[in-house]
């Protein structure tokens, strides 16, 4: 690999790493962190440094710049995705949790929060950045964050509401609260 191309980790459920395998997935959206505050946004926009993506704001009006990093980097850095899974014979095999349609009470689990880079099996590339609030994603958005069309009739942007909150509700980031996101937009890196 190019010594000059960043990576970095980033962690994935069984649903969204299945919808990256099935070439389904193609955006993710992450709570930015802190929020900025939301009566200072008017003048935010995004300046694309050399190393990231900043969000840039100034609060009050004032002539000074509140800036929030994007921790996940900018066009051209790769995601290496870190999933639940568990080693059999140390370095040699790797089983994935996503892989399994039930999972068995047998298997103990690690933590995606451990999974090393050699166990990785996904390299992302960012290709886009943005910022938005979450309730503005689109219907074609919602199908880029990996939402199927399966056997429902329902609404994409009201399925990923529900798996938004799954993940994020309990975190303090509902769907109800409409926090800022960054939105990445990715294209699998095939090794």
């Amino acid at each position: 690999m190019d010594a000059t191309i960043r990576e970095r980790p980033i962690i994935f459920r069984g649903d969204g790493v299945l919808g990256i395998l099935e070439d389904r997935k193609t955006q993710t959206r992450r709570v930015i962190k802190p929020q900025p505050e939301e009566n200072y946004l008017d003048g935010f926009r995004l300046q694309r440094g050399i190393d990231t993506i900043d969000l840039i704001y100034y609060p009050g009006g004032r002539s000074w710049a509140k800036i929030i990093k994007c921790p996940y980097g900018k066009r051209g850095t790769r995601l290496w995705c870190r999933e639940t899974f568990t080693e059999i014979v140390h370095g040699e095999k790797v089983i994935y949790r996503a892989d399994l349609n039930k999972y068995s009470e047998t298997i103990q689990w690690t933590s995606p929060i451990f999974m090393p880079r050699w166990a990785s099996r996904i390299t992302l590339e960012i290709v886009n950045v943005r910022v938005e609030r979450i309730q503005s994603i689109s219907e074609a958005d919602a199908f880029a964050e990996g939402i199927s069309g399966g056997d429902w009739l329902g609404d994409p942007v009201g399925e990923f509401a529900k798996l938004w909150n799954s993940i994020n509700g309990k975190r303090g980031f509902g769907w109800d609260l409409n926090p800022y996101v960054w939105v990445l937009e990715f294209k699998r890196i095939k090794l």
